[in-house]
């Protein structure tokens, strides 16, 4: 199993809360039909299509935000950063702008979820514990006292 098809079973395999739009959404035999045929439509070849592919399975769990779409499709396909563009509008505006509204309230939540753990922790690192009650080392003594 390739790196990118061993990322992409596990994003798949740890992301149980996803909406089901957005599972229905990438699971869908249109979905890969499109994909294919925007490759096609870009003159890419057929191997082009896996890495657009996990490219929107990672926008779908949130590994990378739809703004940064069009990097990584130029970055990973070495395509112009115009061509990239056109890709990304035309997957956003046909894959994701159905599915948007639940997509984005559910990485707002995974978001936000994030931050509560992060933030429990710096809590617990500002916790006086109480219980440790060591005492004040003593000043030293001074001379003549």
């Amino acid at each position: 199993m390739s790196r990118p098809q061993h990322e992409a079973t596990a994003l798949i395999q740890s992301s149980g809360d996803v909406p089901k739009s957005v599972r229905d959404m990438i699971s869908s035999l249109k979905t890969g039909v499109y994909i294919r045929g925007l490759a096609t439509q870009f003159r890419l070849s057929p191997d082009k299509v896996s890495v657009i592919a996990f490219s929107v399975l990672r926008v779908a769990y949130g590994k990378i935000s739809l703004a940064e779409l069009s990097t990584t499709l130029s970055s990973e396909l070495k395509l112009s950063s115009e061509v990239a563009e056109k890709i990304s509008r035309e997957i956003e505006k046909k894959l994701f702008a159905p599915i948007s509204l639940e997509l984005n309230r559910y990485l707002a939540q995974k978001k936000s979820g994030e931050k509560s753990v992060v933030q429990k922790k710096l809590n617990m690192q500002n916790v006086l514990d109480l219980k440790d009650q060591r005492q004040a080392p003593r000043p030293p003594r001074m001379p003549g006292s």
